[in-house]
Order: C-alpha cells, then sequence, then structure tokens
C-alpha cells in the first residue's frame, strides 16, 4: 500500500508494504487480548487492527492480527512471550492468512513469472531461476542469475 500522491507517476511509487491477517497461536489466555495484539502487531510491522470482541478480549485457539507488513524483510514466525518476573515463558507461533507467493527458503515474498522467482521490493531486483528438475521447488540457496541470463 502507498499513499496516494497525484504528482508521481505509476513508476516511481514503491510498494514496499501491504496489510496482511496473522494469526497467533499458543497465546495464554490471559494474553488473549487487544492490549497484546497490539504490541505483537507493532512487532510484526505497524499494528492496524485485532480482531476481539466489544470488551478487548478474544476466545479461541488463536488471536487474529492485521498488520502493515514490509515486504523487504523476512517474515517473523513467531513471538516468545514473557511471564510476570520478565523470563521467556513460551513460543507463540505465527500463521499468515492469504500471503501472496513465499519462498520458504529465503524467508520472504517473491513474484513468480515462469520459471523466475523474484524478491518483493528489491531494487535492482534479485532473481533466482527455479529448480526445474523438481517442479513446486524453489531455488533457496542457488545462485541469483545476472546479466543478460537475467532477461530471459
Amino acid at each position: 500500500m502507498v499513499d496516494f500522491d497525484e504528482t508521481k507517476r505509476l513508476k516511481h511509487l514503491e510498494f514496499t508494504h501491504i496489510p496482511v491477517w496473522i494469526r497467533v497461536f499458543n497465546l495464554p489466555l490471559g494474553l488473549m487480548n487487544e492490549e497484546t495484539g497490539r504490541l505483537i502487531g507493532d512487532k510484526v510491522g505497524k499494528s492496524l487492527e485485532v480482531d476481539t470482541d466489544e470488551d478487548g478480549s478474544a476466545v479461541g485457539s488463536f488471536l487474529r492480527i492485521k498488520s502493515l507488513i514490509d515486504v523487504r524483510k523476512p517474515l517473523l514466525r513467531g513471538v516468545m512471550m514473557l511471564n510476570e518476573k520478565g523470563e521467556q515463558n513460551c513460543w507463540c507461533n505465527f500463521r499468515y492468512e492469504f500471503l501472496p507467493n513465499f519462498c520458504y527458503s529465503l524467508g520472504y515474498l517473491v513474484t513468480l513469472r515462469g520459471s523466475v522467482m523474484t524478491l518483493f521490493g528489491r531494487r535492482p531486483a534479485t532473481v533466482w531461476r527455479l529448480d526445474e528438475g523438481n517442479p513446486g521447488k524453489e531455488a533457496g540457496p542457488a545462485k541469483p542469475l545476472v546479466g543478460r541470463e537475467q532477461r530471459r
């Protein structure tokens, strides 16, 4: 998402942030509330919304948070929650809802065109050719393409 600026052309806009719903699992019941959701949402990106009841609490197996995330950074897998004494208490894992294409090897959002993968928000773009011997397997540790081979 980018704020509208009537003076800019489309090619000069950089789409570096997208809103994403995140499900946070394994939260202690006492932390299933809007305040905790806002703190977690701000750790991931910028907290936009927390899916709670009118009283600010949530009931269920997960807490839903809408956060504005930077597509140029790796996604977080979860957060470590602290208890009252400040000790690490439990790991709460994330599940992202309806993400665009995602490379699990690199940890980044990507665009896919044919057998070529490009990291979101990168200028100049970092491009990998997908492993053609294993359809569906992403490039992972493959070397970036450069020069004429990148334009194919």
